[in-house]
């Protein structure tokens, strides 16, 4: 089991550090989606749900650094972030310095 949540948390990573590029270089506006969301759905498969998620923190990630190197080094999974990326959206005003500290207290 143990060794089955590494695969799952390299997995994240990957998709996640994959994403991030994908939007840094608009890739899916070339491949012509509209969206990064639209592009993790249509092309790559995933669900509305996981696509929504996984596009939020690529996206916040740009904002707050941490989440990737969190992500990337296991100490935090997409599936735990799912609440925080809904509750960040809603309230994109606060203050984003020493943000992804309070994930992991």
């Amino acid at each position: 089991v143990v060794s089955a949540a590494v695969v799952v948390a390299r997995a994240e990573s990957e998709v996640l550090e994959a994403l991030i590029e994908v939007d840094e270089k608009r890739v899916f506006k070339a491949k012509g989606y509209p969206s990064l969301h639209v592009y993790c759905v249509q092309a790559l498969g995933l669900t509305d749900a996981q696509a929504y998620f996984f596009a939020g923190v690529a996206q916040k990630s740009k904002d707050v650094p941490e989440l990737k190197t969190m992500v990337s080094n296991g100490s935090i999974h997409i599936t735990n972030l799912k609440g925080t990326i809904k509750e960040r959206l809603r309230r994109p005003s606060q203050p984003l310095r020493g943000y992804a500290a309070t994930l992991i207290s």
